[in-house]
């Protein structure tokens, strides 16, 4: 298995950080059990595969996978 790391600059992830948190419940029902790729702030690509998610986000963007910021969106049957 191989390991995917996004690292993005500390202003923009805590930008889309906030951006997600502030969608939260959209996101959730329109995105449930999701990694949903967020650039500035939109949503640029979702999918249940955190690498096809990323694929879609560089393709859709143009930037490099340190460049996006990507949150897996519990869907509520996975929260208690």
């Amino acid at each position: 298995m191989s390991t995917l790391t996004v690292e993005t600059s500390p202003k923009t992830y805590y930008a889309d950080v906030d951006w997600k948190d502030a969608h939260l419940a959209e996101l959730t029902e329109r995105f449930p059990n999701h990694w949903v790729a967020v650039s500035e702030g939109r949503v640029v690509a979702a999918h249940p595969a955190l690498g096809r998610a990323m694929r879609n986000a560089v393709a859709e963007t143009g930037k490099s996978e340190h460049e996006i910021s990507v949150f897996f969106i519990y869907g509520l049957d996975m929260i208690l």
